[in-house]
């Protein structure tokens, strides 16, 4: 599904959530950052912090919110509200 949105990335395995904002497919999306993670592992490119979720293999990628005629720079500040919201919550928003 090709969405523009801000987005979670969630495991059961621990309390940990990522923030992000994509426009584009979530799912691709998710694969594109396990794929990162696996040649990360084999000591190829950067660390991420969305790692700390991957790491258990159990995460999922859930949409908070869509938004239609958005520039990048603007879904940029979404996700940025988000995680300053989630932060003020005291949630566990690892950003």
């Amino acid at each position: 599904m090709n969405i523009c949105c801000t987005y979670f990335i969630t495991s059961t395995e621990n309390e940990k959530v990522f923030v992000g904002s994509i426009d584009g497919d979530l799912q691709k999306k998710l694969l594109q950052l396990k794929a990162k993670h696996k040649k990360y592992k084999n000591g190829i490119g950067k660390y991420s912090k969305v790692f700390e979720i991957l790491k258990d293999g159990d995460c999922e990628i859930i949409p908070v919110e869509q938004f239609n005629n958005i520039t990048k720079k603007e879904l940029k500040e979404k996700e940025k509200d988000l995680i300053m919201e989630m932060n003020e919550r005291g949630d566990e928003c690892i950003n």
